[in-house]
């Protein structure tokens, strides 16, 4: 495992760990983000209602970067920072897999804090470098994520990597306070790593980059929650990479301790012998739903592609509900 602070990692020497899988062109990455922040961590830098926005990356080379700190915001990080979507950073993503200089993109879940959610990323060895982010909400303009982070080190895929996450300010917005009116930076300034309110406070969470094997639980050929679905025609698989056949609504685990005792639409029974272990969760109204945290971020994740479109028109009015 590797354990890095921030995204400066040209100065580091990373040690990859080497298997028969090392030379491989394609490696699948569940990229795990595992959120801390709340009001036990960080007691004078939390909002109500913490959470992060749908998590937005993925795999390129070295001839592009889609942030760096010391550079200005591009439109698609502008939008993920400020209004928590992701549709515009996809686009700038999938222009440069377009172009050769990248290979996937991909969004997955964000979470609420503390909380955990998921991405899936394919890197190949023309295509190493991976790149992930997600907004801090409610902010003005501030994210969290890793920019260019290899995994592939001295020709070996690396197995395992954790990042610890600290807020950016994406440059875009002049507000100091997490529910600060819209006030565009005029002119836009560089993404720099932000001081107050997180001053001498701990990591707001981690990014684990961890590689999937190939023949996956979702790609196996077995029934491995008993539900009597195989795989991609379990509902739990999102696909052949995914790395659980049992959706977050029949898990057996309370994947929101931050938000409510629940657990599952039984309370965990179907994962314990049928003997239930907590309350059932209210978000969980069936097994197959692969959310147990409540849905916050505005109108919810399902509800943005209705406002892709819509673009900057909608800008100031959404600001500060994500």
């Amino acid at each position: 495992m590797i354990t890095i602070r921030s995204i400066a990692i040209a100065a580091l020497v990373l040690v990859g760990t080497a298997d028969t899988r090392a030379q491989e062109a394609v490696a699948r990455y569940a990229v795990v983000f595992d959120a801390t922040w709340s009001l036990a961590t960080h007691p004078f830098a939390t909002p109500p209602g913490p959470h992060f926005s749908a998590l937005v990356g993925g795999s390129h080379d070295a001839g592009v970067a889609f942030w760096q700190e010391g550079a200005l915001a591009t439109q698609g990080i502008e939008e993920m920072a400020e209004l928590g979507l992701p549709f515009s950073l996809q686009a700038e993503i999938n222009a440069a897999i377009a172009t050769g200089h990248a290979h996937d993109v991909a969004i997955g879940d964000g979470p609420e804090s503390p909380g955990s959610g998921q991405v899936q990323i394919e890197a190949t060895l023309a295509h190493p470098l991976a790149t992930v982010v997600s907004m801090v909400a409610p902010s003005p303009d501030w994210f969290v994520g890793v920019s260019g982070i290899p995994l592939l080190v001295n020709g070996a895929w690396v197995d395992q990597l954790v990042v610890e996450l600290h807020a950016y300010d994406a440059g875009t917005d002049t507000g100091t306070e997490f529910l600060s009116p819209d006030a565009d930076a005029q002119p836009q300034v560089a993404i720099a790593l932000l001081g107050y309110p997180f001053v001498n406070t701990p990591p707001l969470g981690t990014f684990t980059f961890v590689r999937l094997p190939g023949g996956g639980v979702c790609d196996d050929g077995v029934d491995n929650d008993g539900d009597g679905a195989i795989d991609l025609a379990d509902l739990g698989c999102r696909d052949s990479a995914w790395p659980t056949e049992s959706p977050e609504c029949s898990d057996g685990i309370n994947n929101d301790p931050g938000m409510d005792a629940g657990i599952d639409f039984d309370g965990g029974a179907s994962q314990n012998g049928g003997v239930a272990i907590a309350v059932p969760d209210s978000q969980c109204s069936a097994p197959w739903q692969r959310r147990e945290s409540p849905q916050s971020c505005g109108l919810g994740f399902e509800m943005a592609p209705l406002l892709a479109g819509i673009g900057y028109a909608m800008r100031r009015a959404r600001r500060r509900v994500v």
